[in-house]
C-alpha cells in the first residue's frame, strides 16, 4: 500500500514539476506565464472567440479565462471588442505582438496533458477523473473551484 502511495505522489510531483518549469521557461522567454502562453495559443488560428468559447477550448470556466485574458489584453497581446451579432459577447482575438510571442514560445506543458489524455480511452478517462475526485473528496478538497495551473487568477498578483 505505502509504494502504491509513493507511486502515485511521485506522479503528481512529476506533473507539478513540469508545469512549473513549463510556466518558468515561458516567464522567462517570453515574460508570459504558462496559463498566458497556453491561452495564446488558443487564440492562434483563428479569426476570433468568445470568451465562452476560449473556457471551451482551454477546458477552464469563463470567470478563470477572463482574468488570464485581461492580462493579455493590458499587454497588447490580445484584442476584445463587442460582436456585431450581439453586443453582449466580447469576441477576442490575438494581435500581431501575440503572434509575435508565439513564433519564439515552446509547447505549453497544459497541451501536452491535454493530447495525452485524449489519447487515453473513453474507460480509462473515466477511472482517471473518477480517481481524482475521488482523492480530492477524501482530501476536503471538493469544493475548491479549478483555475490554470500555476496562475494567480485573482487580481491582486498582476502578472
Amino acid at each position: 500500500m505505502a509504494d502504491r502511495v509513493s507511486e502515485i505522489l511521485d506522479a503528481l510531483r512529476v506533473l507539478v514539476h513540469a508545469l512549473e518549469a513549463g510556466s518558468r521557461t515561458s516567464e522567462e522567454r517570453l515574460g508570459l506565464t504558462g496559463a498566458q502562453l497556453f491561452v495564446l495559443e488558443k487564440l492562434a488560428g483563428v479569426r476570433a472567440m468568445s470568451v465562452n468559447e476560449l473556457a471551451a477550448a482551454t477546458h477552464t470556466r469563463q470567470s478563470t479565462v477572463s482574468v488570464v485574458v485581461s492580462k493579455l489584453v493590458r499587454k497588447a497581446l490580445v484584442a476584445r471588442e463587442r460582436s456585431r451579432a450581439d453586443a453582449r459577447v466580447q469576441m477576442l482575438s490575438i494581435t500581431a505582438r501575440g503572434a509575435k510571442k508565439l513564433e519564439r514560445a515552446p509547447e505549453t506543458v497544459q497541451d501536452r496533458l491535454i493530447k495525452a489524455i485524449d489519447r487515453l480511452s473513453h474507460s480509462e478517462q473515466q477511472a482517471l477523473a473518477s480517481s481524482l475526485h475521488g482523492i480530492l473528496a477524501h482530501a476536503g478538497l471538493s469544493d475548491v473551484l479549478p483555475e490554470f495551473f500555476l496562475e494567480r487568477t485573482n487580481d491582486h498578483g498582476n502578472k
